[in-house]
């Protein structure tokens, strides 16, 4: 009995450094979103310039998905953790006291490459602790601390900006990460003190990666995660507190509110999401209602004229709540593969779920730019109005409906109900 409580607590220190370390990557990864003005006026840059130096981020988050899965599969996660938290943190020290646009992409790659492991290390913890049964709900709240740390760095980060500097409040950042490293170090365990999963099995990769690249459902999968996680990646991560101000005409730290808001909503809706879908012994069924209600709410978000700035953010709180079955696509993905194959098949669909924001932000940037037709403010900067706003979130709304069209088509890969 005292060995199980002696594995019972070192389970409990791992995910919760786990948690810990998914909310300082999300943090790290949102902050240039409340900066967007910061980065223009500092370094004379466009949308479209500022889409770009952001999503290199997913550029490093993309390629280390499966490099990462395949190295908690074979090493396991105190490795892992520790030395992304540096990487991570390095990272955003860079991007604070950077003088050059150069030196903000390469803080950005860091970032990627480090807070690429954050939430397939919480996948490989949970494999290891619960059956599939409980994995949806094990995520879910992962994922809520997820988007807690993506709260702090919209609406915190925002004020620490205003009083103290963008670049004094990004470097403080940092530390976190670093005293957060310190504490995965010494306070993580190996794998084989909580599960001896990964030392008994010989795990194929190789395998792995033909069983889900070959397989058509995992990528109809990552389509649907990738269309339904927008409005986190391109609105929450970036456009959407500079679309509040022009739509209300109000302070960045007042529109500021929108994206922690949006993480709220996501973070619940992952949770309950996962509670429908074991009740409806499915995953299909509470991935197609939630699409439904985040494309009307997003709509009605973004284009009804007739709502204040409660209303509008209400709507979009719910738009997002909607969004967190995108969650329930790591459930479906895991539940294609064996057991041992945890971290693979959440680092690929993630690398898929990913691309939405790498394409995304760029592209969204780049419509901006089009649709201002070269105006630019009396200081010389790029002029940006509430309708080329609503003209470029269109095409959101549009890959969310594409994204609703392919869940028909996915396999339901729910297991009944454990005992």
């Amino acid at each position: 009995m005292e060995k199980i409580t002696t594995k019972s607590q070192t389970a409990i220190l791992s995910i919760a450094i786990c948690w810990m370390f998914y909310l300082f990557g999300c943090l790290s990864r949102v902050e240039p979103g409340v900066l967007v003005h910061d980065l223009i006026h500092d370094f004379s840059l466009n949308a479209t310039q500022v889409g770009f130096i952001v999503s290199v981020m997913y550029w490093s988050y993309n390629g280390m998905q499966i490099p990462w899965g395949i190295i908690l599969d074979k090493i396991g996660y105190k490795f892992v953790i520790t030395a992304c938290c540096f990487i991570c943190s390095l990272g955003v020290l860079i991007f604070g006291i950077a003088t050059s646009d150069i030196q903000l992409m390469i803080g950005r790659f860091l970032v990627g490459l480090a807070s690429s492991a954050a939430f397939l290390s919480c996948g490989k913890v949970a494999s290891e602790l619960y059956g599939k049964n409980k994995y949806p709900l094990f995520m879910g709240i992962a994922t809520c601390m997820g988007c807690l740390g993506s709260m702090l760095g919209s609406t915190a980060s925002s004020y620490l900006a205003k009083w103290y500097g963008w670049r004094s409040a990004t470097v403080g950042i940092a530390i976190f990460g670093i005293i957060l490293g310190i504490l995965a170090f010494f306070g993580l365990r190996t794998n084989k003190d909580v599960s001896n999963t990964v030392e008994k099995q010989n795990v194929d990769i190789v395998g792995g990666l033909k069983r889900l690249a070959t397989n058509y459902n995992v990528w109809l999968i990552g389509f649907y995660g990738a269309m339904s996680y927008l409005p986190v990646s391109s609105i929450a991560d970036l456009w959407g507190t500079s679309f509040m101000e022009k739509r209300f005409n109000i302070p960045t730290e007042q529109a500021a509110i929108l994206p922690s808001l949006i993480y709220v909503g996501f973070g619940v809706g992952s949770v309950v999401s996962a509670i429908f879908a074991e009740k409806w012994n499915s995953y299909k069924k509470p991935v197609i209602i939630f699409t439904v209600g985040l494309i009307f709410t997003m709509w009605l978000a973004i284009y009804n004229n007739s709502i204040g700035f409660l209303s509008c953010l209400i709507l979009f709180f719910m738009a997002s709540f909607f969004a967190g079955a995108d969650t329930l696509t790591f459930s479906m993905c895991y539940g294609l593969v064996p057991k041992e194959f945890a971290g693979i098949s959440s680092g690929f669909n993630n690398m898929i779920l990913m691309m939405g924001g790498l394409f995304f932000d760029p592209q969204l940037g780049k419509l901006l730019d089009t649709y201002r037709a070269g105006k630019v403010t009396s200081e010389g900067l790029p002029f940006y109005d509430l309708t080329m706003y609503r003209q470029a979130f269109v095409w959101v709304i549009v890959a969310i409906c594409l994204s609703l069209l392919a869940v028909f088509f996915i396999k339901d890969t729910k297991p009944k109900s454990e005992e």
